[in-house]
């Protein structure tokens, strides 16, 4: 599977750098850039994944971006949905400024705050790994919302294993792009996208 991303990423690798440096570069944006990140980002990385993985030709920028704008709508209302959660867990957002700044006024404990900022990150990694390929989902067989959430989680579920092994590999890839002052990540996020996309293809067959 890596290897025939690796494959795809070679001929699709000006797009994927191209959105992988623009999240990059938003990121350092304060508030607009998190929310884009967060909300936005995600159903763009999916659908390069999907196109990039399948597509023997050339992708151009609108093929993968301006062509299923309500697909892709579907998909962003299903993340804000997602982060609805950890933001419970910390007040508003999941940076926790509202309760961060209580507890730097004094009005909340230590431990509370470190208890809160572990559950809004345990709540972030069981719905990653929940809800994966939940994008794909939408954008590859059209599924509403809620019928990618079940068909996710119950894919994740199935292939626990697998899903997890995967996971664990894409974090340590990604990981070795950050060590390069950030710069592999230009081309560690694209081919790791592809090869999601792949994985999904593989186990939603």
């Amino acid at each position: 599977m890596f290897s025939s991303a690796w494959q795809q990423f070679q001929k699709h690798w000006i797009i994927g750098v191209a959105l992988s440096g623009a999240s990059l570069l938003l990121s350092f944006i304060p508030f607009i850039g998190g929310v884009l990140t967060t909300l936005v980002f995600p159903t763009l990385y999916a659908a390069y994944g999907l196109k990039a993985w399948a597509s023997r030709e050339s992708l151009s920028f609108d093929s993968i971006f301006l062509r299923d704008l309500l697909v892709y709508l579907k998909v962003l209302v299903g993340i804000v949905a997602i982060s609805i959660v950890p933001s419970i867990i910390l007040g508003f957002g999941t940076t926790g400024e509202i309760f961060t700044g209580m507890w730097l006024r004094g009005g909340m404990d230590t431990p509370l705050l470190l208890i809160l900022i572990l559950l809004a990150a345990l709540a972030t990694i069981v719905l990653a790994f929940l809800l994966l390929t939940y994008p794909y989902f939408i954008i590859d067989k059209g599924m509403d919302i809620l019928s990618a959430f079940q068909s996710s989680i119950r894919l994740s579920l199935t292939n626990s294993a697998i899903v997890l092994g995967f996971f664990a590999i894409v974090i340590g890839i990604n990981l070795l792009g950050a060590l390069l002052c950030g710069i592999g990540l230009l081309v560690t996020i694209p081919f790791t996208l592809i090869a999601m996309a792949g994985l999904y293809k593989e186990l939603a067959a």
